[in-house]
Formats: C-alpha cells, structure tokens, sequence
C-alpha cells in the first residue's frame, strides 16, 4: 500500500518541475494513446516533467491532468481531475465531516493510476491548513500540514 501510495504522490507534483512543449515534441505512443481516450478534447497544453508528457485540459468543465510516460508506450501513468466536494465518496464526506468539520475543504482531486485512485483534498482555516488524502473506499492515508514533510499512516 505505500507504494502505490509513494506513486500516486510523485504524480501529484505533475506541475512542480514541467515545462511547456509543443504537441511535436510529444512521442507518436503518447499522443495516439491520448487521442484515443480523449478524443473530444480540443484545448489542451503540454509539459514534459523528466521523462514524462503532461497533457492539461478541461474535461466536463473539470481541469484534468494525465501523465504518460514514453517507457510504457503511451499508457497513462497518472490522472488528476478536480471534483466538487460532493463528488467525494460519502465515506469520506462523513470522515472530513467528522475530523475536519471546522476546516473550509478548499481543493479536491481525484488521482487515478493504474494501482488505483485516491483523493487528495486541501483543507484550511484562518492560516492554518493541510493536505489530507483518502483512500477510494475512504481510509485516511495521511494528514500533512502544509510546507510540512509527507508522513504516511
């Protein structure tokens, strides 16, 4: 479990170290593999992080991020999409409800992989904040302040 965990997290920071390239900088693999899951998009923008292609995009009005890598031939290593707090699984409402009822839920986002999906939510109020993923089935993984070390449970 920590290491998809471990996983999941390293695509979180899709944006921390990317830089914009042109769609024909982006291998033939990836761009057909994205082509062929996302063939309704028309507004999309590139980054390349290390060895992995970063496609940005709206998807049903839903800022989406998918991460390919060239060494698995196209095949999407991570998906991030931002979801309303009540898409979230009631487990995890009731969970956020219960724990952080006194804190605004900020952001949230889906991650998909292909090890499974958790949900990363930010949390705040006044100047106090953290990090707090979930599981799917709504287990906490980790409650992180913010610019505090990731620790796991």
């Amino acid at each position: 479990m920590k290491k998809l965990i471990l996983v999941i997290l390293l695509g979180l920071n899709l944006g921390a170290f990317a830089q914009s390239v042109s769609s024909t900088q982006v291998p033939n693999a990836i761009t057909q593999a994205f082509n062929n899951q996302y063939s309704h998009t028309k507004k999309m923008a590139w980054t390349q992080n290390d060895e992995s292609f970063i496609a940005c995009f709206d998807s049903h009005r839903k800022k989406t991020y998918v991460q390919y890598s060239p060494n698995l031939f196209g095949n999407y290593s991570v998906q991030t999409l931002e979801v309303e707090t009540v898409k979230l699984p009631r487990k995890i409402r009731k969970q956020l409800k219960n724990d952080y009822g006194h804190f605004i839920v900020e952001d949230v986002l889906k991650i998909d992989s292909q090890h499974g999906t958790i949900y990363k939510t930010v949390i705040g109020k006044a100047e106090e904040a953290y990090t707090v993923i979930f599981s799917q089935n709504g287990k906490l993984i980790s409650s992180t302040p913010i610019n505090q070390p990731l620790t796991l449970k």
